[in-house]
């Protein structure tokens, strides 16, 4: 996880392998993420991101209320060739209060 104190914010992101995929770890780990900044590192906004063409990495945000705001344009190399990265936020003001314990 990358930290702004100043600005109260943080990019974070996460890698599961194969074995780990469709378990739910990957959308329990970004409530946790979530949680922990808002409530123990005092931030108010974390943001992620994500290739297009990976369904997975695009879904877990949404599912853990992040919004969709931007796409970088062929922003990384790969499989031969340069993918879309879709940019996610999320307003941690606006967690419900039963997400962050």
């Amino acid at each position: 996880m990358e930290i702004d104190y100043r600005n109260g914010t943080a990019v974070s992101g996460l890698f599961l392998g194969p074995v780990a995929q469709g378990r739910r770890y990957g959308t329990e780990s970004c409530r946790l993420r979530a949680a922990y900044a808002r409530n123990h590192l005092g931030l108010r906004m974390l943001y992620s991101s994500g290739l297009d063409k990976n369904d997975r990495s695009r879904r877990m945000p949404e599912k853990t209320e992040f919004v969709k705001y931007g796409r970088k344009p062929k922003a990384v190399w790969r499989r031969g060739a340069f993918r879309d990265e879709m940019l996610f936020a999320l307003d941690l003001s606006t967690l419900d209060a039963d997400v962050c314990l």
